[in-house]
């Protein structure tokens, strides 16, 4: 019998879905994987349509990880820095983006987003290692500071003002 790497095994890379993605908010409800895909999307030499064809290959992207349907290895694999998050390697011409998320297995049919960013592919091999391991970590730190609350906003606070941006944990 043949056995399954860890890659494969990933809900966004087994069919049959369907999963439901979520995304991370901060502890007064606010979606943080929003609102980097609206700084990802705020370039100012990109048209509108460029904007709308950039959201449109993001939500296809996670339609297809909540059906099971990414490439092991190619599109996702596990990130180094923590074993319960996961990297959705995307690319907007020369540009490498990613998706960082969650599989948690208290609730087996959740994928929760946790941080989205361009990869900065200057410099050094160690300083790009270095960048990118540190957005894995703040991945692993929303993942693991919201778990209590389940990713969710905490209801005491939800609805509040989060006076421009809350405080990554």
């Amino acid at each position: 019998m043949r056995r399954v790497s860890r890659e494969e095994a990933a809900r966004a890379t087994t069919p049959p879905g369907p999963y439901e993605w979520d995304d991370y908010r901060c502890e007064h409800g606010v979606n943080q994987i929003d609102d980097e895909i609206d700084e990802i999307v705020a370039d100012p030499t990109l048209t509108m349509y460029e904007v709308e064809l950039r959201l449109a290959e993001v939500g296809a992207l996670v339609d297809r990880a909540e059906h099971g349907e990414l490439s092991p290895l190619k599109e996702h694999k596990p990130v180094n820095v923590d074993p319960e998050i996961w990297e959705i390697r995307f690319t907007f011409g020369s540009q490498p983006f990613r998706i960082y998320y969650a599989e948690p297995q208290d609730f087996p049919k959740l994928l929760l987003g946790l941080k989205a960013h361009f990869k900065d592919v200057t410099g050094s091999e160690a300083q790009i290692r270095m960048r990118q391991n540190q957005q894995m970590s703040k991945a692993a730190n929303r993942y693991h500071a919201g778990r209590t609350r389940e990713w969710l906003g905490d209801p005491r606070l939800v609805g509040h003002s989060c006076h421009a941006k809350c405080v990554d944990p």
